[in-house]
C-alpha cells in the first residue's frame, strides 16, 4: 500500500509539473503575441525613440523623452507621443486584466528632490493618457517617478543624458 501512495503521489507530482510547464508555455505565448501587436503600433518609429521587449512576467515598452513629451522638463506629450500612447492602449485594451506600470527616468542635471517630483509628473501625465484612450479600470494603473536613480547607463555625457530620460510602460499579464 505504501509502494502504491508513493506512486500515486509521484504522478500527482509528475501532472501538476506538467500544467505549470503547460501555464508558463501559455503565458509565453501571450507575451510573444502581445509584444508581436506592440512591435507592430512601433512601426515607422526608430529603436531610439521606442523599443519593446518581453522581460519577465511582462513587456516593457521604452519611449525617449524626446518623442514623448514636447520639453524635456515638461509634462505634455507631444503630438507623436500621444499617437503613440493611442496605438499602444488600443492594444492594452484588447487584453483585459492586465497591470500597467508607468515608470519615468531623468538624467542627473537637478536635485534628486526635483527630478524625483518631475519623473512622477511625466509618469502620472502618460498614465492619464493611456487611461483616456483605454477601456481598463483606474486600479489597472499606477505611476512612479525614479528620477536619476535607475539610469541605462552613466551620465557622462549629453549622448548618455539624453538615453537616460525615458518612460517604461510595463506590461504585467494577469
Amino acid at each position: 500500500r505504501t509502494a502504491d501512495s508513493l506512486m500515486n503521489i509521484l504522478a500527482m507530482q509528475s501532472e501538476a509539473q506538467d500544467s505549470i510547464r503547460n501555464l508558463d508555455e501559455g503565458r509565453q505565448r501571450e507575451l510573444e503575441t502581445m509584444l508581436s501587436t506592440i512591435n507592430k503600433a512601433l512601426t515607422g518609429i526608430t529603436q531610439s525613440e521606442a523599443k519593446a521587449q518581453i522581460a519577465g512576467p511582462g513587456i516593457i515598452v521604452t519611449i525617449s523623452n524626446d518623442f514623448l513629451y514636447k520639453t524635456q522638463a515638461g509634462t505634455e506629450i507631444s503630438t507623436k507621443g500621444a499617437a503613440l500612447i493611442s496605438k499602444l492602449a488600443a492594444v492594452f485594451t484588447l487584453n483585459e486584466g492586465i497591470r500597467i506600470n508607468v515608470i519615468a527616468h531623468t538624467d542627473n542635471n537637478g536635485t534628486a528632490k526635483a527630478l524625483l517630483e518631475q519623473s512622477a509628473r511625466k509618469a502620472s501625465a502618460v498614465v492619464t493618457a493611456i487611461a483616456e484612450s483605454s477601456t481598463l479600470p483606474g486600479t489597472a494603473y499606477t505611476a512612479s517617478g525614479r528620477g536619476m536613480y535607475n539610469p541605462e547607463v552613466t551620465n557622462t555625457s549629453d549622448a548618455n543624458k539624453k538615453q537616460n530620460r525615458r518612460t517604461e510602460i510595463v506590461v504585467i499579464m494577469k
